[in-house]
């Protein structure tokens, strides 16, 4: 057959209707997001220790879920499902964050053997890019500059926390121990700025 009863016409016509459906909502969206502000519904932790009980929910749930697909990882099936995402998530989630701790035990046991010098250039330039990274977010969505300094207490406080909660994650996980929950109350009382 030929004309508008052939099937492969119908099929190209259908794909070519699809893709402009698909770049279109796509364009839509992206013109959507970029005018949307999102607001906080009042699920922030407000004391470091929930923040801890938060993340380490997190973690956990992650571990969970790489573990769930771990069939997934590095097979050619998955494409770049399996070949990209779930190994980035594995090393940058929870295998960097894990070791971090160690790393930052061998920089502070080091310094009293004079290796603060050859050291020292490498913190700088390290802290130096997360504030010019900070800075360059900031910049994307208008936010005050003095926020990207708030990358320095947080290389201090938060990456610790984080690691303590990956690992109690993963010692639970080996452990096969029941976790909870451990919902956090929402009491919308951390502010809002307009």
């Amino acid at each position: 057959m030929n004309g508008v009863m052939d099937r492969a016409w119908w099929e190209r016509v259908l794909n070519v209707a699809f893709i402009g459906f698909a770049l279109g909502l796509a364009w839509g969206l992206k013109d959507f997001y970029s005018h949307a502000r999102f607001e906080d519904l009042g699920c922030s932790a407000e004391t470091v220790q929930t923040l801890a009980r938060q993340r380490f929910r997190w973690a956990y749930g992650t571990l969970q879920c790489l573990w769930k697909h771990r069939d997934m990882v590095f097979n050619w099936n998955y494409r770049a499902l399996g070949w990209f995402s779930l190994p980035s998530i594995w090393f940058f989630q929870i295998i960097l964050i894990a070791i971090t701790p160690i790393i930052d035990l061998f920089l502070l046991a080091s310094l009293p053997f004079g290796a603060w010098n050859a050291v020292l250039p490498f913190v700088i330039t390290f802290l130096a890019m997360d504030v010019l990274l900070a800075t360059l977010a900031c910049i994307l969505e208008r936010e005050p500059m003095l926020r990207a300094w708030r990358i320095l207490p947080m290389r201090l406080i938060y990456r610790p926390m984080l690691s303590y909660c990956i690992w109690k994650a993963i010692l639970r996980a080996v452990k096969g121990a029941w976790v909870s929950w451990g919902k956090l109350e929402r009491t919308a009382s951390v502010p809002v700025r307009a």
